[in-house]
């Protein structure tokens, strides 16, 4: 449930960010809305258990495309 409220909210900060985008938060906030609903319509059960769709990996596969995306900016950046 944090982790889909994390990245909802963050989605949101993104939105309007020069270097991120709608392109980095469309997903954001889909995923986080997916994966909030998706826990709290089968809780106490993961949803893969109960027949729904897991978001999981798609959360982790943005997770690490988003890093990158960082890592790619913080290279650009001026050296002090």
């Amino acid at each position: 449930m944090f982790m889909g409220a994390s990245l909802f909210l963050t989605g949101f900060v993104m939105w309007r960010h020069g270097r991120f985008g709608r392109g980095w938060a469309v997903p954001a906030i889909v995923l986080g809305t997916m994966l909030v609903v998706l826990n709290g319509l089968t809780a106490p059960v993961p949803p893969n258990a109960a027949g729904l769709f897991d978001v999981g990996p798609l959360t982790a596969l943005y997770g690490v495309g988003l890093s990158g995306w960082i890592i790619r900016i913080g290279a650009k950046l001026p050296r002090a």
